[in-house]
């Protein structure tokens, strides 16, 4: 985070970085957020639900939640995922849910995953106070042989 707001007092953008437990609101000064992003985070982090609601407290009326994951439903390999790394252990299917690691593979290895349905992330969007306003699926090219990448926008209640 040093690197960020280095750059941002050479070229100030109007950027302000915080540091804080995203499933906790414990760092937040109750200044709303016009927008939230979450690139690539959500299956890393424990606290799925504690995370969206943090986002959904912290986001200004009319708000906005973006967001992107893997997509989980693929199995790995040539035919199966983006990374060609599975997106759930090799002995259980899409339907089952938990925490797991790679067995030396890559930086899941290192990190671990949660693997979740996309309805799990979509309930947890919803139950959070979320409005889903899109999704998308990034478009593919032959070369990835349709390793798609979900993305989501969400909104805050105009209420």
């Amino acid at each position: 985070m040093s690197r960020a707001r280095q750059l941002e007092a050479g070229r100030p953008l109007g950027i302000r970085y915080v540091r804080g437990d995203a499933a906790s609101t414990d760092w937040w000064d109750g200044v709303a957020y016009d927008g939230v992003l979450c690139n690539m985070a959500l299956m890393d982090i424990d606290d799925l639900q504690g995370t969206l609601s943090t986002v959904a407290a912290v986001l200004a009326p009319g708000g906005w939640f973006s967001f992107s994951v893997f997509h989980p439903c693929y199995p790995g390999g040539l035919e199966g995922s983006w990374s060609g790394l599975p997106s759930w252990p090799p002995e259980h299917g899409y339907a089952w849910e938990g925490r797991w690691s790679t067995d030396g593979k890559g930086i899941r290895d290192r990190a671990g995953v949660n693997h979740r349905m996309l309805s799990t992330y979509l309930n947890a969007v919803l139950r959070a106070g979320l409005v889903l306003e899109e999704l998308a699926k990034r478009e593919t090219s032959a070369c990835h042989l349709d390793r798609s990448l979900p993305t989501s926008r969400v909104g805050r209640s105009r209420c």
